[in-house]
């Protein structure tokens, strides 16, 4: 995201199924350290994401997750949630997204193109 001041991050986690046992921590341990480096706030623990997954919750904090969903599947209630909440607050200015594949896997590319212009603006 483009916007200027480093003010709060949103972390989307993603796993296609749930044979991916350590995907979720490990994309979450990934965006700690990175919103760390970067010195952007988030509000994010690993007992928050294993309290999502026990709970079934697809928003909680800084953490949005879509837990054994298609990334082709751009109706996600956590990939929804994160782009709803980037794009209606202000004060989010980073997203912490491990690898672009864990965002969206679309049938077409100019899907995501579309999508990455709107959080860029």
């Amino acid at each position: 995201m483009r916007r200027q001041n480093k003010n709060l991050g949103l972390i989307y986690l993603r796993r296609s199924g749930k044979r991916q046992e350590l995907s979720l921590e490990m994309q979450l341990e990934w965006a700690l350290k990175e919103a760390q480096r970067q010195e952007v706030k988030v509000d994010a623990t690993k007992d928050d994401l294993e309290f999502m997954l026990e709970n079934g919750l697809f928003s909680n904090k800084s953490i949005r997750l879509d837990n054994a969903v298609s990334g082709s599947d751009l109706g996600r209630p956590g990939f929804n949630a994160l782009m709803d909440d980037a794009l209606a607050d202000s004060k989010v200015t980073h997203l912490f997204i491990h690898k672009r594949d864990r965002f969206a896997r679309p049938q077409e590319a100019v899907e995501m193109v579309r999508v990455e212009k709107q959080l860029n603006h």
